[in-house]
């Protein structure tokens, strides 16, 4: 049971540093906006968006510690190969949709929500927006995040979740990874509190770009459906940036 937590636990930290990964990538690709704010201000952008960061990284931990629990009593290593495969497949849609929002910034002004899927119904029209060539920019930077990340883990983690032997305690461990499952809820809705967590719920500053360079636009435009993420016509230009 230690080595399957463990493996879990620096997993977690994993999805974490892809997150934070993901935040820098964005101020990079808007760092004229961004130079414009102090590094204290940017630093901020980190500490207050680890709210959603860590509960994005909830709702990716939830089906490998629930497909966690027949492993317990069955043999074989199907469990790594399914935690890899699991991790590849989050990295391919995370990346796409990091990518993709930090490029339609510049031209909406708020991070992405469900609001691209609107276009899904005229893609005719979506297409004739976008050239060629961005569009394979776009598809090689996504490409080349997701196997950094990929092969950081499979370097680093994947080999954590080896275990082709069952446990030994099986029902202690039975019950413990259910309880451990059931308390992702806490982080899952950003605490004890009555309201769930929400993109707003990240928000400091008065100056909009750095409130929207906290959230995590994965939860955001998958989980939170861009609650308090829309345009705002208050969004401050850049000449008023601190």
């Amino acid at each position: 049971m230690k080595r399957k937590l463990t493996a879990l636990l620096i997993y977690t930290f994993f999805w974490l540093l892809f997150f934070v990964f993901a935040r820098f990538y964005f101020i990079i690709i808007h760092h004229e906006e961004a130079t414009l704010q102090s590094f204290r201000i940017l630093a901020g952008t980190f500490y207050h968006g680890i709210k959603l960061d860590i509960s994005v990284t909830a709702y990716i931990l939830a089906i490998p510690i629930l497909v966690l629990l027949p492993s317990i009593w069955i043999k074989g290593e199907w469990y790594r190969h399914f935690v890899r495969i699991y991790t590849w497949v989050i990295l391919i849609i995370s990346s796409a949709i990091i990518v993709a929002d930090a490029e339609l910034y510049s031209y909406c002004g708020f991070r992405m929500d469900y609001t691209p899927l609107l276009y899904l119904n005229t893609p005719q029209e979506a297409a004739a927006s976008v050239s060629t060539g961005k569009i394979i920019i776009v598809a090689l930077i996504v490409i080349l995040l997701t196997i950094l990340f990929g092969l950081l883990f499979t370097r680093f983690i994947g080999k954590r979740f080896s275990s082709p032997d069952t446990m030994r305690y099986k029902v202690p461990a039975t019950l413990f990874f259910i309880i451990l499952f059931g308390s992702l809820i806490i982080p899952v809705r950003g605490g004890f509190g009555l309201a769930p967590i929400n993109a707003g719920s990240v928000y400091f500053n008065e100056n909009l770009f750095v409130n929207h360079t906290a959230v995590n636009v994965v939860i955001n435009s998958t989980i939170l459906k861009g609650q308090n993420s829309k345009p705002d016509s208050t969004r401050l230009s850049s000449k008023s940036r601190e």
